[in-house]
């Protein structure tokens, strides 16, 4: 299976961290929403919600735009 960083810490422990996978999905690992941020969303059986800063997202994008174009 590919599973590729494209961004996040590289220590895995201080961020959350995001990966592609060869189907063409974004998963995302960090630590859970707080319980006020989850009390906003309607999460269904099984799911979660993660924060992801700003500029981690953006550092994503940019390595997707890269990771999409070599294909």
């Amino acid at each position: 299976m590919d599973f590729v960083q494209v961004a996040g810490c590289d220590d895995g422990v201080t961020c959350p961290k995001m990966f592609v996978k060869d189907r063409r999905t974004l998963v995302v690992q960090g630590r859970k929403a707080d319980r006020e941020t989850r009390g906003h969303l309607r999460l269904a059986e099984g799911e979660d919600a993660v924060e992801v800063p700003l500029d981690q997202l953006a550092e994503a994008a940019r390595a997707l735009e890269d990771l999409l174009q070599s294909r």
